[in-house]
């Protein structure tokens, strides 16, 4: 579970905001339903159980929502089986990466794009199939497609190899996709746990918000307060290493859902900068700290570790420093630095919103998740906004589309 545990702002409640949560959950929007999608879940069940059976490794090939919420699950949690991401057409990186596969011919690949004509997606994929040709690898066993579009060039191809294609609901947008195939399809290969286990967990995560829940309309509040607030930065610090990844997905559903041009006039969204904590303490917190007159700091921290690592030591003081470092738990030292951040916001009456989830279980990351999402894309329908489009990035694609066909032209002439 996830949990607001303390803040210091100060704002009105307003009935007309928390209707539009719950009228929300009411509505049961496309990824809401997805989630009770039960053909779509039994097929993609089926399909990961082929994968485990026959694969050592997954190779994810999508950019944005269809990878970002997938490569959250991934890296926070433990898993018998490697799933790697390929999602920035950077040839170094994806060499480097490429080369790191043990063992080819037990590796599959999975194609992710909403469109099936995503720029930096079929980019890659053909260069992953270039690379399965000349190690004369069967392509359509070897991959296969995650796409919304029934003629677009990821699903026509997928036609013409004979690889399998699994058609995601066309309404979920990219950002709001992880509780779809899109995300589970790859934890699922991941882990060892059976299907019936795996979706009572995913359930009671997803029950705890749709549930009636004052969690969603607290945060909702939360989150209009900053944007009214003409609050310029959001700080978002992360205390685990396992929570980082949802950072930059969280970050993404933050900046597409609601940074949007026809924002009410006047209003502003802040900025949402990940900060890594400890680290991040001896680098960014000096400006945090000095220029904080327009930006607000969330502090996320875990409630409780698995009882392998909370337990950990640290022995003697070898250093006989004036830390005190006899006899501590490693716990207690990670986290006096969240609350000497929290300790410090207080004292220098700097705002400050402290989030805290109850363990990095799967039930718990759901829950994070779909909170998330419900409470973001609420507030902007609440604004005014469509948080499921994102139009100024759409201008971007028009651009990289034009810059591309006009190489064409020049190669053809």
């Amino acid at each position: 579970m996830f949990y607001i545990k303390q803040h210091n702002l100060s704002f009105k409640i307003e009935p007309d905001l928390n209707s539009a949560y719950t009228d929300f959950i009411e509505s049961n929007h496309s990824f809401v339903a997805a989630l009770q999608n039960q053909i779509l879940w039994q097929v993609t069940g089926e399909y990961a159980q082929y994968l485990k059976d026959n694969f050592n490794e997954l190779v994810v090939v999508g950019i944005g929502g269809s990878h970002l919420g997938a490569e959250s699950f991934i890296k926070a949690m433990t898993f018998p089986r490697k799933v790697m991401f390929f999602e920035n057409p950077d040839p170094v990186g994806l060499t480097r990466r490429f080369n790191n596969i043990k063992d080819l011919s037990k590796t599959h690949f999975l194609f992710i794009s909403k469109s099936g004509g995503t720029y930096e997606t079929l980019a890659i994929a053909n260069w992953v199939i270039d690379h399965l040709i000349q190690a004369e690898i069967d392509v359509a066993k070897h991959c296969s497609v995650l796409t919304a579009a029934k003629d677009s060039s990821l699903k026509l191809w997928s036609d013409r190899v004979g690889a399998w294609c699994l058609m995601i609901p066309p309404e979920v947008s990219g950002r709001y996709s992880v509780l779809t195939p899109v995300g589970m399809l790859p934890l699922m290969f991941a882990l060892d746990k059976p299907l019936d286990e795996f979706f009572t967990e995913f359930y009671l995560g997803a029950d705890s918000v749709l549930s009636s829940d004052p969690r969603g309309q607290e945060l909702s509040h939360i989150y209009k307060n900053l944007i009214y607030g003409n609050i310029q930065t959001l700080n978002f610090w992360i205390y685990s290493d396992q929570m980082y990844g949802f950072g930059k997905w969280l970050r993404q559903l933050w900046s597409e859902s609601l940074g949007q041009s026809n924002l009410p006039y006047g209003l502003n969204l802040p900025v949402l900068v990940l900060c890594k904590g400890a680290s991040d303490q001896h680098s960014y917190l000096q400006q945090a700290l000095a220029q904080s007159a327009k930006s607000v700091n969330f502090v996320l921290t875990l409630k409780t570790l698995t009882d392998d690592f909370s337990n950990q030591g640290l022995g003697q003081d070898h250093f006989h420093s004036n830390w005190g470092f006899e006899d501590q738990s490693f716990l207690e030292v990670f986290n006096s630095e969240s609350m000497g951040l929290i300790k410090t916001f207080k004292e220098l009456e700097i705002p400050f919103v402290h989030l805290e989830l109850e363990d990095v279980s799967f039930k718990s990351l759901v829950d994070f998740v779909l909170l998330q999402q419900i409470v973001i894309a609420s507030l902007g329908q609440y604004l005014g906004i469509n948080p499921f489009e994102q139009p100024q990035v759409e201008e971007m694609k028009k651009r990289i589309f034009e810059l591309q066909k006009s190489k064409n032209k020049a190669t053809v002439i």
